[in-house]
């Protein structure tokens, strides 16, 4: 008959494990979709500084339009803005959740010389030896908020 309670409170341990494992992986799934949708306005910046030399200042100087985020169903995306800054950074408004009203910034970080070696760091993470960045980090997320890559790691 001791059996039956240690079964459930081992039960009750591995379904609270689950929650918890469970709330911290959709934590990291909202900033990571806002890594995925990059690909657009990386492109669009990265034609813009291919043929003015600089990069935009803003969404309608890009021409990029993240209207998709603001119309429809709320629930429809974690992301609910995506604004274009001047120096080669974009900042992302998350909508749901815990992380509700926070920002992940990705910046564009330059190598010095001819071309357009750029590599797009996110969040608080480090910017490659021999490289710059141009644009401030507006991350509002902790530490613990970001995934691996997105981490000022030491």
């Amino acid at each position: 008959m001791l059996e039956i309670p240690i079964y459930l409170v081992v039960l009750g341990t591995m379904g609270l494990v689950a929650v918890v494992g469970y709330v911290y992986a959709q934590r990291h799934l909202h900033v990571m979709d806002a890594v995925f949708l990059m690909a657009g306005p990386r492109a669009t910046m990265m034609e813009y500084k291919a043929v003015t030399g600089a990069w935009p200042a803003s969404n309608g100087q890009a021409g990029f339009s993240d209207a998709m985020f603001r119309t429809g169903d709320p629930d429809l995306y974690r992301v609910n803005s995506v604004q274009i800054r001047e120096g080669g950074a974009v900042d992302f408004g998350l909508s749901r959740g815990a992380l509700k009203g926070k920002i992940l910034s990705i910046r564009a970080w330059e190598s010095p010389g001819p071309g357009l070696a750029v590599e797009w760091i996110c969040g608080h993470a480090n910017s490659p030896p021999g490289t710059g960045a141009a644009a401030p980090d507006r991350t509002t997320l902790s530490e613990a908020d970001l995934p691996s890559p997105c981490r000022a790691h030491k």
